[in-house]
């Protein structure tokens, strides 16, 4: 009997995935790298939902999936859905922190924790992200480069930096060897 409950607490966790609450105050972009929450208002032209097609990769392996990210005063929320159709993560932010569901089907490299940091260097301001404690460089205007101690950690592709939400994207997080690839999906 007691078998049987821990397969079936096993069983429910995988197939409807976790709800975690994160340390409130910042989250993860890297090993020993954290940003501090940057407020969802400093995102002034970002539409109140966006749609994407989503390709994260690690090592030659990809992982396809639905985005859609919908911003609503100071709540940001972005949910994945997988091919056939499974929410394989859920992330909600707003001034309380960050609550996010992650199915097991999300790839392993792909942590739902490191997922708000990921797109905070993506789309907020580069102001934003330097109060936030990281280093960023603009090389181009179509290339953000986030480091610490002077060691390279992020590199962020824009085919048109000045409408990141409407622009195909190219995040690659050089030390937790993934990367993700952002295709804006017209509404």
């Amino acid at each position: 009997m007691r078998h049987q409950l821990i397969f079936a607490a096993l069983l429910l966790l995988i197939f409807c995935g976790c709800r975690t609450p994160a340390p409130l105050g910042k989250t993860s972009v890297a090993w020993r790298t954290h940003l501090a929450f940057q407020p969802v208002g400093d995102l002034i032209d970002a539409p109140k939902v966006s749609v994407h097609q989503v390709n994260l990769g690690r090592k030659g392996t990809r992982f396809p999936l639905l985005g859609q990210i919908e911003i609503e005063g100071e709540r940001f929320v972005c949910a994945g859905i997988s091919p056939s159709g499974v929410r394989v993560f859920l992330l909600e932010f707003d001034h309380n922190g960050m609550v996010y569901e992650q199915h097991a089907l999300l790839p392993r490299f792909m942590k739902g924790k490191y997922l708000l940091g990921d797109l905070q260097c993506i789309y907020w301001p580069v102001e934003s992200l330097r109060t936030g404690g990281l280093e960023v460089r603009t090389p181009d205007a179509n290339t953000r480069i986030i480091s610490h101690r002077s060691r390279d950690l992020i590199k962020i592709w824009y085919k048109k930096p000045e409408t990141p939400w409407n622009t195909s994207i190219h995040y690659e997080n050089l030390q937790r060897k993934y990367e993700i690839q952002i295709e804006p999906i017209k509404q």
